[in-house]
Formats: structure tokens, sequence, C-alpha cells
């Protein structure tokens, strides 16, 4: 699969002929939904145990979510998230359109999305005030 992506990286720059940027940005790992899920089969879990079925079984299952909560908090303070950005550039808005067409065509596997006001402001905000947390 990384070779996949790899090939298909350098497809996309080979063949989107108009002027590109290859932004990187590291930022914190966000695994508070995956944690909350973990959580609330935790108490699904205890629930079941107050009512005394298969214990044994539960006790065992109760470890295994303890286990994979604090996996989860430890993977979101040490592995950060790096995402990858393309910026074009165009003249009007037409143009601009025009090479965001092109680009998303020319990316096939790369799955690019584009990027909506609000999540820009952010990812310029963050790229431009790199001390703050």
């Amino acid at each position: 699969e990384k070779l996949e992506r790899m090939n298909q990286l350098t497809t996309v720059m080979r063949t989107y002929v108009p002027t590109i940027k290859l932004v990187s940005l590291t930022t914190e790992t966000d695994l508070t939904e995956q944690i909350v899920q973990k959580r609330q089969l935790l108490d699904k879990n205890r629930m079941e145990q107050s009512l005394g079925r298969n214990l044994q079984r539960l006790k065992k299952y109760e470890k295994k979510l303890v286990e994979e909560i604090q996996e989860l908090k430890r993977a979101e303070q040490e592995r950060p998230d790096l995402s990858f950005f393309f910026v074009i550039e165009g003249k009007t808005i037409k143009d601009l359109q025009t090479r965001n067409r092109q680009l998303m065509r020319s990316s096939g596997i790369l799955g690019l999305k584009p990027l909506y006001k609000k999540e820009l402001i952010k990812i310029l905000y963050r790229m431009n005030n790199m001390n703050d947390e």
C-alpha cells in the first residue's frame, strides 16, 4: 500500500504541470472519540458484571478494555499526526477551480479532499504559530 501511494504521489508530481507546493504539518493526535467508545464498552461491561453474568469472561474483557484505553491515551501523548497538504495557485477563481480538478483527477488512490475555509484557517494559523499548542 505504501509503495502504491508513493508511486501515485510521483505520478501526481510528474503529471500536474502548474506550480504546486507540498506542505507537511505535524499536529497532536486526537483519539478522544475512540477513548469515549472504549469507556462506554467498559461501563456496559461493568453493568453486566454487577448482574453476575459470566464473571470470569467479563473480567478478562474488562482488563483488555482498560489496557486498550491506556494504549490510546499513550498514543495520543506520544504519536503526532503527520498531514500533507498540496498548495495550488491560480490567478482567478476559475483558474484555481480548474487546477483543483486537475489535481484531484491525477491524485488517484491518494484520497485527496479539498479543505474548507474553517479548516484552512486552522492550518494557516498552525503553520504561522508553530509554538502555540
